[in-house]
């Protein structure tokens, strides 16, 4: 409507201005005539029925989208969409079900040769790394975590509501870290991937464990750690989530109207991998390991370079966690996976998916 009217009025305004003002020449009688044709133009040129239609276009699409679980934030938006030239996606919870499951569990610990004050013995009990999984992760809104909750419950390792880590902090794109007195002699306990090992300088396995985990992230899965201060890495996990069943429709589409696609994921590469060969996302578009920083750096790049470009297109992100909240907001357009996304991304985004 903007770009209408900047040419329409100005076109109407001098025809009118023509037709009130020369034909005086030709005297009072043609002068007047032509004046009150000048007015009749005026009014009957105002486009009432286009301005009308603009807001009940909005209010009829934002409808419709509604009514298929889909909540648009403003008509502005949905004007966006129509503009996206790059889509970026989140892989957990977005492009997968985000429903993890724990397939295998090594404890190592009573093999540790930390120097460190920290029970090696203790932490080499199957049950009591259980615990502390489900104690760490018991608060956290990540998919991952409510299968560690589910995984020690399954075998019989009992967390009730006074089993509380202290100090528990969510390290985003890396894990969560507390301290839980009653297990063990008071030391942090790490729970996180790899990057946050390596961070800590806790990544120390030997070659028979690294080779375990890196076939772990071939098959699809994802690998977590345990790490205890004073001891190092207790334990490694792996747990694995499938991928939705239109993900590769969806990209196909995306693919088929021009729109390129990109995943960004905090996962290891073989995770990563493997879930872009499933659905169709090129490699050279997979970007793995990334902080919630990096994507939003990686969104402010896309931004700056569809810039560029003439009447560059749209970046639109789409992702579920509290790690894409920042990419989210900075995008062209946010899309939240909304039915058991974070809350903040949610409150982030432009758009939310309800139906799942």
């Amino acid at each position: 409507m903007d770009e209408f009217a900047k040419r329409y009025t100005p076109m109407v305004i001098l025809a009118s201005l023509v037709m009130c003002t020369i034909p005086w020449f030709w005297g009072d009688v043609v002068g007047k005539l032509w004046l009150s044709r000048g007015l009749v133009l005026i009014v009957v040129a105002c486009p009432c029925a286009l301005i009308t239609s603009t807001p009940v276009t909005y209010v009829a699409g934002l409808a419709a989208t509604a009514q298929r679980g889909i909540i648009v934030k403003g008509g502005l938006h949905l004007e966006s969409l129509a503009r996206v030239a790059t889509v970026c996606c989140d892989k957990t919870g977005t492009l997968t079900l985000g429903k993890f499951s724990l397939v295998e569990l090594v404890v190592i610990g009573s093999r540790r040769k930390g120097k460190g004050k920290g029970n090696k013995k203790q932490w080499g009990d199957r049950k009591t790394v259980l615990k502390a999984l489900a104690v760490l992760e018991k608060e956290s809104s990540h998919p991952m975590a409510a299968a560690l909750v589910q995984a020690a419950k399954n075998e019989g390792v009992e967390v009730g509501e006074t089993d509380r880590a202290q100090n528990l902090t969510i390290l985003k794109g890396e894990g969560v870290v507390g301290d839980i007195p009653y297990l063990g002699s008071g030391e942090k306990v790490y729970v996180g991937n790899e990057k946050l090992m390596r961070r800590l300088n806790l990544f120390e396995v030997s070659e028979e464990e690294a080779t375990r985990c890196r076939g772990w992230e071939r098959e699809g899965g994802t690998v977590g750690f345990v790490a205890v201060e004073g001891v190092g890495i207790v334990a490694a996990f792996c747990v694995a989530d499938r991928v939705r069943r239109n993900s590769k429709k969806f990209v196909e589409v995306l693919k088929m109207m021009g729109i390129e696609v990109y995943m960004l994921t905090g996962d290891a590469e073989g995770a990563a991998t493997m879930v872009a060969r499933s659905v169709g996302i090129d490699m050279e578009n997979v970007r793995f390991s990334m902080l919630p920083e990096d994507k939003l750096e990686f969104v402010k790049l896309l931004k700056g370079e569809h810039q560029k470009i003439k009447n560059g297109g749209k970046v639109l992100m789409c992702g579920d966690g509290v790690n894409d909240a920042p990419a989210l907001a900075l995008a062209d357009v946010g899309v939240a996976m909304g039915a058991a996304g974070a809350a903040i991304a949610m409150e982030t985004a432009d758009v939310a998916l309800m139906d799942r």
